[in-house]
């Protein structure tokens, strides 16, 4: 009963933030962000009973002084991470609420990742809402 109350918070909150950004910052009017997603789930990992850790990854990159970009990791990775206290791992990859499947090469390889990692015995997904990961983490 706690989860569900979480989640329908964070379905909530998400759906407020997204009415308060400008329409400029929201894409197509309406549009539930990834970010804003991410936020719901980071939230939902923070306050989970079974979640022990979790981190979220930046997958990009950055400039060095010198002028050089500098890629964060040699493959595209997930968005977030989280052990379970049971030991396993979940492994997230958060979209855009009306995302549907992998489109670029980016997304393929993530979900080659995903695929890997369910291969293994973890928990790995795409998301494009919390409540995804909480129906996971039953």
């Amino acid at each position: 009963a706690a989860i569900r109350q979480h989640i329908e918070w964070a379905q909530d909150t998400v759906a407020k933030a997204a009415a308060r950004k400008p329409r400029a910052q929201q894409g197509r009017a309406g549009r539930i962000l990834e970010r804003d997603v991410q936020s719901a789930v980071i939230d939902l990992l923070r306050k989970h009973p079974k979640v022990a850790l979790w981190r979220r990854f930046n997958g990009g990159g950055a400039y060095a002084a010198n002028g050089a970009y500098v890629a964060f990791s040699n493959k595209p990775v997930v968005d977030l991470y989280a052990l379970l206290k049971d030991g396993r791992t979940v492994w997230i990859e958060v979209k855009a609420a009306d995302w549907t499947k992998p489109r670029s090469a980016r997304e393929e390889q993530q979900s080659e990742f995903l695929a890997v990692v369910r291969s293994a015995g973890g928990i790995a997904m795409f998301v494009t809402n919390a409540e995804q990961v909480a129906e996971a983490l039953r």
